[in-house]
């Protein structure tokens, strides 16, 4: 489960990204390479977030990428990434966040297996000319 907050990371001249999903992915995109896509979910008390529906007796080979384009590429400084997530289920993999710079992305630059109840994650990621970021 995805849902994003609005308070940013301890860098205040970062920039940030902010999204509650509430009218839709606000410039992200469910990348089709996947063989699993996100989807947006009511939150019971508020709101939507996004998840990843649970496959029974199935392990996922490519798993599912939300990809916010960056254009044109960011060259403000650093970029702050601040949301909730959740890993929960019997076929629980990896998270992570990926970040894309002269065409190529980034080894992980955060990445959570497991853990219970939501979590607040603030990731700066540093650097100019960044093309988009990835979180699968």
């Amino acid at each position: 489960y995805l849902k994003y907050v609005k308070h940013c990371c301890l860098n205040s001249e970062a920039g940030y990204l902010s999204c509650s999903f509430d009218n839709g992915l606000c410039g992200w995109i469910r990348d089709k390479d996947g063989d699993l896509h996100w989807e947006t979910t009511p939150d019971p008390s508020g709101g939507k977030y996004l998840t990843i529906p649970e496959v029974s007796d199935k392990k996922s080979g490519r798993g599912a990428r939300l990809v916010l384009p960056l254009t044109p590429p960011w060259n403000d400084g650093n970029l702050c990434l601040s949301f909730r997530h959740k890993l929960a289920g019997h076929h629980v993999g990896m998270l992570q966040v990926f970040v894309k710079k002269g065409k190529q992305y980034s080894p992980a630059m955060w990445g959570r297996t497991g853990g219970s109840g939501w979590r607040h994650t603030q990731i700066t990621l540093w650097g100019t000319g960044l093309e988009s970021v990835s979180i699968q």
